[in-house]
Formats: C-alpha cells, structure tokens, sequence
C-alpha cells in the first residue's frame, strides 16, 4: 500500500472513530432510548414501542402540562406517564373533566381511550388533596398519570414525582415504523 493510501486511510478511520465517540456522548448526555414496558399509557404508548428520550434541560421551569415523561419509580424500575399538573397547580376530577386551578382542561390525548370506553368514567371524580393530603402541587413535584386511566398505577396511588427522579421527556417514538410520531399531546 502506497504512502497516500495508508494516509487517506487513517483519516477515514479517524473520522469514523471520532464520529462514533461524539454519537456516543451525544446519547450518554443528551438522549436514551426506552422500550415501554406495559399498558398504562394506552393508546398512546402499546407495549414493546421503542422510544427516544431527551434527558437535557429537564427543570421544573421546562416540564409542561401534557408532557410524557421517564422517571425512576424506584432504584429497579422507571415508569412512563404524562404530567398532569405541575408546581403550583390545584388538580381537580369530576366526572372525568380535569380541572386545573379552577379552569376546565381539555385531553385531547384521551379521546380515542374514552371512545372505547363509552359511557363509563375513566378517571372519575377526585381531588389533588384527596390523593396527596396537599390543595396544590409544590415546587419541585408534578402530578402524572397514565393515559390507559381504568389500568394505570400512577401518582393517584403513589403521590407525587419528584422532578429530580425524571430522565427526560418523551421526544419521539421511532418502533414500530408503523407508529413512529414525535407528537404525543392530542
């Protein structure tokens, strides 16, 4: 091999192995990926969808109402569910309407889960205070639910989440092809 050749080849290799190196960090820090594991956020999320994660500028100045997030349940699992209300919001249920601090919401998300459920509450009637003993979410928590409402365990349950247990927020769904979406919130 010629001395032009061993030098052209090393740049490839350079370039390929520092592309690899920055596509590495750029996951580490920035993304992940996830396979749902479970129901509760049907039909949104089906079970075994694979999902990418944004794990950069997760504050509590950045979670939205709406958004579905990643967190650490605990040390072995992490659970996927949609934020419902965050610091500062008054969360209220009746008849399956959501009420946050005092003004109807609508969810849009949950129009074909309650077309499958034709007269019959998904979500019932209950208040923030009825499940945490708190008349409004304080810094540094959010409320969260699973869209599969009849079937999710969910901050109705275990209360809370706080925002330093989140990974990050669900930016796209690229498995199956067939349902690959980077929309999540209607």
């Amino acid at each position: 091999m010629g001395k032009e050749k061993k030098k052209a080849t090393f740049k490839w290799v350079k370039t390929l192995g520092v592309g690899v190196l920055v596509a590495i960090f750029l996951k580490v820090l920035f993304f992940s990926t996830y396979v749902v594991d479970g129901e509760s956020m049907y039909p949104t999320l089906h079970n075994g969808d694979l999902v990418v994660i944004r794990k950069f500028g997760v504050t509590e100045h950045t979670l939205e109402r709406g958004d579905i997030i990643v967190f650490h349940r605990n040390e072995e699992e992490d659970y996927v569910k949609r934020i419902i209300g965050v610091p500062g919001d008054k969360i209220e249920f009746e008849e399956d309407i959501l009420f946050v601090n005092g003004e109807r919401q609508e969810e849009p998300y949950l129009d074909a889960y309650q077309a499958e459920h034709s007269g019959q509450l998904v979500t019932g009637t209950f208040s923030l205070y009825d499940v945490t003993g708190k008349n409004t979410i304080p810094a540094g928590y959010v409320f969260v639910m699973g869209d599969n409402r009849l079937e999710s365990y969910d901050s109705r349950y275990f209360g809370l989440v706080d925002i330093d247990s989140v990974v990050g927020t669900l930016d796209l769904r690229y498995w199956p092809l067939s349902h690959f979406s980077i929309r999540f919130n209607g």
